[in-house]
């Protein structure tokens, strides 16, 4: 294996389900291999962060701003769709978000249609098209009040509508009048999907843990709502973040009726926000969460819940596990939503939206933002071509990928999972 970024990556990686999780397609490859993606930005020789229309100050950041990492989130007015991953968001150089997007589009384009080989056909052809109308969309976004819509993002705003009460129904279930959640496997359909006990020290601390997190939501919920009901460890979830520490609590919510119960997913935020800048302490890793709810959603009650806190020496991201907080799925684009003008609508509309999260950071070199509106068709250009390469290395290390996991190389033993005291689980599987 001749790429030795690709070869320190793999060799790092467990074996096992992650493994399997990571290369199951190219672009479930490409949203687990952030980390890739940064030393290929690093290294000069790829061309990856090269670009004639630099920018002098950097924008608040989603940090990995791939297709699927945008969705719905359970917003006061209604479901609305947001950045809902920011676990990587920092300051960073413009373009790496709007690259980052772009070539998931890419590779979202050239696996969509799974059973129409010849809508998928009509979707490659018109791919560069299609991922041009991000780079459009991020300056109509980034230089003026611009939303778009999309076939994709509509069904998903209807379909967060009308699934709100989804996660306590297939989560949770009622005996002698109070809800709990479920453990073991969740879905048969997907057995990694696993709820596990909470140690009795971690179940004895959440409530503090919990208060902590309550504090960082602008004062909207007091005590009695996050009342502790029930919590369990959650295995099996996620892209990039497939093993990382993750819990569901079920809180009180308004009343002590089960019906309005409410549900909060956990998370270890363990890593940096980009492995471009140095570690930083739980204490920034929790700040720069609740500095990058205000600066990158159009509301920051996006999600009323989202909040983060510190236990010892981690931090923990706190959000909604609500039917209306729905992400993209790739796999969804086929019949209409997988048509070329539905996929250039989603390209454009999330382009505007990487646009419109950045320029709320209002930290922009203007003269030169209104020096690439002028220059549109080149800035466009420019970022298809980077972006299109780029998508091309990404299958082919995928592949690569691919073939070193099932080789003797790839069969090893599972490395014990390192979690934050909050998280070590009483296993019951």
């Amino acid at each position: 294996m001749p790429r030795d970024a690709l070869a320190q990556l793999l060799a790092a990686v467990p074996s096992g389900p992650r493994l399997a999780h990571m290369t199951r397609s190219p672009l479930a490859w490409y949203r687990a291999t952030l980390t890739l993606f940064q030393r290929d930005w690093r290294d000069r020789t790829t061309g990856l962060a090269d670009t004639q229309f630099p920018l002098r100050d950097l924008p608040w950041s989603v940090g990995d701003a791939h297709v699927e990492n945008f969705g719905t989130l359970p917003s006061p007015d209604g479901p609305r769709v947001e950045p809902n991953d920011l676990d990587h968001a920092a300051r960073l150089p413009y373009h790496h978000d709007l690259r980052r997007l772009m070539v998931s589009l890419s590779l979202a384009v050239r696996r969509s249609n799974d059973d129409a080989p010849a809508a998928r056909a009509a979707a490659i052809a018109h791919e560069r098209a299609i991922v041009r109308a991000a780079a459009l969309g991020y300056l109509d976004g980034l230089t003026r009040d611009a939303v778009y819509t999309a076939p994709a993002l509509d069904a998903l705003v209807a379909q967060a509508e009308a699934s709100r009460d989804e996660a306590l129904r297939t989560l949770t279930r009622v005996v002698d009048g109070r809800r709990v959640l479920v453990r073991g496997v969740v879905d048969a359909r997907e057995p990694e999907r696993v709820h596990d006990e909470l140690s009795a020290d971690a179940r004895a601390r959440l409530p503090s843990l919990l208060d902590a997190g309550r504090t960082t939501l602008g004062g909207s919920f007091d005590r009695s709502y996050f009342q502790v009901l029930d919590a369990v460890r959650a295995l099996g979830r996620g892209g990039m973040t497939f093993t990382a520490a993750r819990a569901l609590v079920l809180l009180r919510g308004p009343t002590d009726a089960p019906d309005d119960d409410v549900l909060v997913e956990l998370k270890a935020l363990t890593q940096p926000g980009s492995s471009l800048e140095r570690a930083r302490p739980a204490t920034e890793l929790r700040d720069r969460v609740l500095t990058a709810r205000t600066m990158l959603w159009s509301r920051p009650d996006a999600d009323p819940l989202w909040g983060a806190f510190v236990d010892g020496a981690c931090a923990v991201q706190m959000r909604s596990e609500s039917g209306a907080a729905r992400g993209i799925r790739a796999s969804k684009f086929e019949g209409a939503l997988g048509t070329v003008d539905a996929l250039t609508a989603l390209a454009r509309a999330l382009g505007a939206i990487v646009g419109r999260a950045h320029r709320r950071s209002r930290s922009h070199d203007l003269s030169a933002v209104n020096g690439w509106a002028a220059a549109r068709e080149s800035f466009a250009d420019e970022h298809v071509a980077v972006s299109m390469r780029y998508a091309d290395r990404v299958l082919d290390d995928q592949q690569r990928a691919r073939a070193w996991a099932t080789s003797a190389h790839g069969v090893r033993a599972t490395r014990p999972e390192r979690v934050c005291p909050l998280f070590e689980a009483t296993v019951t599987r």
